[in-house]
């Protein structure tokens, strides 16, 4: 499993996703992880479902490192963050929250970095919802809140599809959490009970 899956599978536990049945997630940091789950099991699909990061929000748009051109990692992650800022002339050191505090007192600059950087992960977003119908978008990694915050501002496309968008709660910690879970429930499904003698899962 990957790191986003296992940290969704901690958040519908224990965090933002505790009452959600159909969840998606997207992990905002160095890239762009993502997870589905939907009736409380993650989808797999053939192998590993859920790379969401690979969405598509501009065919013409920067290479991406799966191959293809303009997908939501090349221009909502971490690192393209960076490189807004950089193409805005703005510290090296200039942090998402930074940008939020900044854009909030009126700074145009940090507005519109803010913008380039969550304007394609809200329509990745409303993607989402049009296609799985979720209870719940979950925004995680290391930029999760700052990501959440920044979609905010954002205004949603009037559509027949809506879902809710939240930050995750647990952190960096989630994937870890996750697995730890994932672990102890499969650990369970192994151990076998002898009923009446004979072995029974």
């Amino acid at each position: 499993d990957n790191d986003c899956a296992m940290a969704l599978v901690a958040e519908a536990a224990l965090g933002a996703a505790r009452e959600a049945r159909s969840v998606a997630m997207l992990t905002i940091g160095t890239g762009i992880g993502g997870a589905v789950m939907d009736g409380g099991k993650i989808l797999r699909g053939h192998l590993s479902a859920g790379q969401l990061g690979h969405i598509s929000v501009d065919p013409s748009g920067l290479p991406c490192l799966c191959g293809k051109r303009g997908c939501l990692e090349t221009v909502s992650s971490g690192t393209s963050l960076g490189r807004h800022i950089r193409q805005a002339s703005l510290p090296a050191d200039t942090r998402a929250i930074d940008l939020l505090a900044r854009a909030e007192a009126g700074d145009s600059v940090a507005a519109a970095v803010l913008d380039a950087w969550a304007r394609p992960l809200r329509t990745a977003i409303d993607d989402l919802v049009a296609t799985l119908d979720p209870d719940l978008v979950v925004l995680g990694g290391g930029l999760g809140q700052e990501a959440c915050a920044a979609v905010a501002r954002v205004p949603a496309a009037t559509s027949w599809f809506e879902a809710r968008i939240a930050p995750a709660r647990l952190g960096d910690d989630a994937g870890v959490v996750g697995a730890a879970l994932a672990a102890l429930a499969g650990a369970a499904r192994k151990r076998l009970v002898l009923v009446n003698g004979v072995p029974a899962s």
